[in-house]
């Protein structure tokens, strides 16, 4: 095997790279999401390999859990911040998964 190793869906590429640590070969998997990189150790390369695998097939669907997460928060946030909200079990907490 040849690091850095590509794996690629489409036009996302995440790489794995073959690192030493404390003595022993371990594997990083290394990609771009909501404009930040983002890098995960893991010590089997066979583990690193299914992450990179995965990641690569959720990026190329645009699927950014975190980043739904954080819009849904805002817009809740945002809401409740408005003079005059109802606060509790409005239709805005419900809608949006929030216990209120």
């Amino acid at each position: 095997m040849v690091f850095p190793m590509e794996v690629q869906c489409g036009s996302v590429i995440v790489k794995i790279y073959k690192v030493e640590n404390k003595g022993r070969d371990s594997f990083t998997v290394s990609y771009f999401a909501d404009g930040k990189r983002t890098l995960k150790m893991f010590a089997a390369f066979e583990e690193a390999h299914a992450e990179a695998n995965s990641k690569t097939i959720s990026l190329s669907r645009g699927e950014l859990d975190v980043l739904h997460l954080a819009s849904a928060d805002r817009l809740y946030e945002s809401i409740a911040a408005l003079p005059g909200a109802v606060r509790g079990n409005d239709w805005v907490a419900g809608a949006l998964g929030h216990d209120g």
